[in-house]
């Protein structure tokens, strides 16, 4: 979409200049025509701002979308219509590159598209489950009402995402620190006082002599041991992106002490929430189960999923199809087993997620207690192996200097 700037006279004659974005020179005549405008000079504005080009740079967030996601159930549930809505939108959202998706997708549902299939055109912005909720509300005549559990359901998913991160980027900042601190005692300090005893003929102890060898390493070989790390870096993320690779990846993530628990939970809660929210939509159960599937983030529970689906399909309850799964913790399975006897199948998979979620906030908080003593310790241990390599020198220093 360019920019162009313009001259025109409204219906009184008076001149009017100012700026405005259109895909071309006729759609901005017809814009103003609209305004009772008629244009006498157009030009490209060719001014540049610091803005336009950090906003080339800008990518959609998740907030960005929930915000799309609520503003527009609101408006839709006012009575407005779809493309007056769409329009709304496009003129009060911030970030650029959304705004310039829902005028595409206003100009395709012009064009003769649904909501739906227009929003699939934009993956990157709105995935599969996405569309296919904005599907089942078109078909279903409850477009308002599955945007406004669209957003409150994305809600949910980011507050448990943040959780996990602020969680864990104080262990993270404290090793990286603390890396980067020890890194500086080897590289620099070590050195000096080597210099300075083997001057005074001192002999190293063993556990100076290793952290002089390991400081000179890091110096001489730095490049190649980046290089190494790159190179490992960049074959483990290869290995990952294919198909085995990414299944025996998240197969390893499952089988983590202390944190394949963790992860096996937040899976389990992203199945049962998503599920919950099909079904309620109207999503059939297989369609419901083929979205959860691509979704739930974790290739190992993704074909435990598969495979209930293929049980499903052939007559068997969603309870038989996961009992016997490895990776399905039992009291969920049973919640479910409940949820299909009862009839309350969607409500049973919302206390499902709702159980785990308060758990996964619970376990993070104690790994983080715990993990803070942890690293204390190994920091202190290091400090002491540090400080022993420098002091044991020096106690021999003083024994020469007293004879």
């Amino acid at each position: 979409m360019q920019t162009y700037s313009y001259k025109a006279r409204d219906k009184n004659g008076k001149l009017i200049t100012g700026t405005m974005e259109a895909d071309s020179e006729r759609e901005l005549v017809n814009k103003l025509r609209e305004q009772d405008c008629v244009v006498t000079v157009i030009s490209e504005d060719m001014r540049f701002s610091l803005q336009d080009f950090s906003g080339s740079f800008k990518r959609v967030r998740q907030r960005d979308i929930i915000l799309f996601t609520a503003q527009l159930a609101s408006l839709s549930n006012s009575g407005m219509t779809l493309l007056a809505s769409l329009r709304t939108l496009s003129g009060h959202t911030d970030n650029k590159k959304l705004r310039a998706i829902i005028e595409e997708v206003s100009k395709n549902i012009e064009g003769g598209s649904s909501l739906s299939e227009a929003l699939s055109k934009h993956p990157k912005a709105f995935n599969g489950f996405f569309c296919s909720m904005v599907r089942a509300g078109e078909e279903t005549g409850k477009l308002d009402t599955v945007l406004k559990s669209l957003s409150s359901f994305q809600e949910c998913q980011l507050e448990l995402i943040e959780n996990v991160k602020s969680s864990l980027i104080y262990p993270i900042i404290l090793i990286l620190v603390s890396t980067a601190v020890i890194i500086f005692i080897v590289t620099s300090i070590i050195p000096t006082f080597v210099k300075m005893f083997k001057s005074a003929s001192i002999n190293l102890p063993l556990i100076t002599t290793l952290l002089y060898n390991l400081g000179n390493f890091l110096i001489n070989f730095w490049l190649i041991l980046l290089f190494g790390i790159s190179s490992a870096v960049f074959l483990i993320r290869f290995y990952i992106s294919t198909p085995n690779g990414a299944y025996n990846a998240d197969s390893f993530v499952l089988n983590m002490p202390f944190f394949g628990g963790l992860f096996r939970k937040l899976s389990v809660s992203r199945f049962a929430r998503t599920f919950s929210m099909l079904v309620s939509s109207g999503v059939p159960i297989l369609q419901s189960l083929i979205i959860v599937e691509n979704v739930v983030g974790n290739k190992v529970i993704a074909n435990d999923i598969r495979k209930a689906r293929e049980a499903v399909s052939v007559g068997s309850s969603i309870y038989g199809s996961l009992k016997d799964s490895p990776h399905f913790p039992r009291d969920a399975v049973q919640m479910i087993s409940a949820g299909e006897e009862s009839g309350e199948l969607e409500f049973m998979l919302n206390k499902v997620a709702d159980f785990y979620d308060i758990d996964i906030t619970y376990n993070l908080k104690r790994l983080v207690s715990l993990l803070e003593p942890f690293f204390l310790l190994v920091l202190g241990g290091v400090v002491i192996v540090i400080m022993a390599s420098v002091l044991l020198p020096i106690f021999d220093m003083i024994k020469i200097i007293k004879r």
